[in-house]
């Protein structure tokens, strides 16, 4: 895949694929959450190097087959999102997520 990365804040990207055959059905984020895929290295988080492309390799499970696929990309920045939360540490904050999906 070729990811094309601007105002890069950090962060990382996930890539998620669904088996949904059925192209009235809505896709759900438990199909997605379970279809979680992994890059060569075994690992599922791409971090974001530099901006502009960058080319990764990931690997489609063996046992899946479908009709209509959805593939679902997510940048978690690593930018923090400007809300107030009761906590201690900055890690209670939560990252700003982009995501999307396409079939």
């Amino acid at each position: 895949m070729a990811l094309e990365a601007a105002n890069v804040n950090g962060g990382y990207f996930e890539f998620r694929l669904c088996a949904n055959n059925d192209f009235k059905k809505v896709v759900t984020k438990e199909c997605l959450d379970k279809g979680l895929l992994e890059f060569e290295d075994g690992s599922t988080r791409y971090s974001v190097i530099k901006e502009g492309l960058n080319k990764v390799r990931v690997k489609l499970p063996n046992d899946i087959q479908c009709d209509q696929c959805v593939l679902q990309w997510r940048y978690n920045t690593g930018k923090y999102i400007s809300k107030h939360y009761k906590c201690i540490s900055l890690a209670c904050r939560p990252f700003q997520t982009m995501f999307t999906s396409s079939w």
